[in-house]
């Protein structure tokens, strides 16, 4: 069931057209969502960050534009991130002032902040976030906002096994005419979300929480907005909170993707196909792997089959694992350059106490026809097919207890800039300090 905004109010929205309000003045002329805004707290004493056998994961951001027929989708505002770890006393956070949201208002009085922590009772990863207000939609006749959002994520564990723990919620909801008193509405929820008809669509965030015999996942998302004419959904106020155990050894980071692109110097991409990542503590020394039959990037190149695996392994005193990706075949310029059985690999192993040993061991590139020219894999290298393609090999980097490598690059020439690799991976084995 939705709930519709009073008809006064949704035809004096949906009469004009939306614009955003000047920026700065939104708190500065409205006493009430100044309010709302958290005062600055004082700086507590850094806790001390110990390992524990947890790996801990927590990130939390205001807004996120997903999908619709908006021309570019937003990033993620007061994106805090703890991304692999396994000791507690670890905080994050971020924070703005005030953002404009493509197809609605401003976003403003904006903070998440994502922790790791240990009591006598439990040991948990907290993700928390607050909006101070969100304009959904303003006119030269009135505004229509949301005040003091919240969302919370907690994954924790005790003698009793493992928790969850999520909440949202939402102060109030208020339409506002020029000279007129704040008229408060009801406030939307997970199945009764409001409506101003033909604009947009707001239902109160779902959550999700789950535990197993040795994890705990919780997730939150404080308000879903849905922008009827373009079909865009913005996320507000998301939360996410990971605990499992299995730490002993070392902390895996890493991930890899069949193919990657990078167009206008990096301005548009195609993102990652078939990518994975390696959890912090490894796969239990399983295989996982995600595979397409048949891939293509538009305009630019045909792509066969596609595969991306990995395997992370954790015991007393040794952690190994590997990141592969491979690619069955391409073909570029209708036959000007075809590659076959491009497959890039990266194993990292670590012994408690040393330091981790890295190698690039299986990665190939094979078949190379180029005209119909067939080429050995050396004078491949630095070729250079004139308005086409510049390919590029064997690209690798190793850092400290890892590396990453790149099995083909091909820098394309034909005036777009752009740069597509095939076959990525990367692993390291960080020290977990037990």
């Amino acid at each position: 069931m939705r709930r519709f905004i009073p008809l006064g109010t949704a035809l004096v929205l949906a009469a004009t057209t939306l614009t955003a309000p000047l920026a700065g003045t939104a708190a500065a002329s409205d006493p009430d969502a100044a309010s709302v805004v958290a005062k600055a707290k004082p700086k507590k004493p850094k806790a001390k960050k110990k390992p524990t056998p947890y790996a801990f994961r927590a990130h939390g951001y205001g807004t996120r534009v997903v999908g619709g027929q908006l021309p570019a989708a937003s990033g993620a505002t007061a994106l805090a991130v703890i991304g692999c770890t396994n000791k507690t006393g670890v905080h994050r956070d971020n924070n703005v002032a005030e953002v404009k949201l493509p197809g609605l208002g401003t976003i403003s009085g904006v903070r998440t902040d994502v922790r790791t922590v240990k009591t006598a009772t439990e040991t948990a990863s907290i993700s928390e976030h607050k909006v101070a207000q969100i304009v959904l939609a303003e006119s030269a006749l009135g505004r229509l906002s949301i005040e003091g959002i919240t969302s919370y994520s907690k994954a924790s564990a005790t003698s009793a096994g493992y928790a969850t723990e999520t909440d949202t919620t939402l102060a109030k909801l208020v339409f506002r005419a020029p000279g007129g008193q704040a008229q408060e509405l009801p406030l939307p929820t997970l199945k009764r979300p409001i409506e101003v008809p033909g604009l947009l669509r707001v239902a109160i965030g779902d959550q999700k929480e789950r535990t197993g015999p040795d994890f705990a996942r919780a997730r939150a998302n404080g308000l879903t907005i849905t922008l009827i004419p373009t079909k865009t959904k913005v996320v507000v106020g998301r939360t996410v909170a990971y605990l499992t155990k299995g730490i002993q050894t070392g902390l895996f980071v890493g991930s890899s993707n069949a193919t990657s692109t990078e167009l206008l110097g990096g301005l548009v991409g195609t993102g990652r196909t078939q990518r994975i990542t390696m959890p912090c503590q490894g796969t239990d020394g399983k295989v996982e792997h995600s595979s397409a039959l048949d891939l293509t990037i538009p305009g630019i190149l045909d792509v066969g089959a596609a595969r991306s695996s990995q395997m992370g392994e954790q015991r007393r005193r040794r952690a190994f694992g590997y990141e592969e990706s491979s690619v069955a075949s391409i073909n570029l310029g209708n036959g000007a350059l075809v590659v076959d059985a491009i497959k890039a690999r990266v194993n990292v192993s670590r012994v408690k106490g040393r330091k981790a040993k890295v190698n690039f061991n299986g990665t190939t590139v094979a078949g190379i026809t180029v005209n119909g020219q067939t080429y050995s894999l050396p004078k491949l290298d630095g070729l250079e097919i004139p308005g086409i393609a510049k390919v590029e090999t064997m690209v690798e980097e190793r850092f400290n207890n890892g590396g990453q490598i790149t099995a083909l690059r091909i820098t394309l020439l034909d005036g777009t800039g752009g740069v597509v690799n095939l076959g990525q991976a990367k692993l390291k084995i960080a020290r977990s300090g037990r």
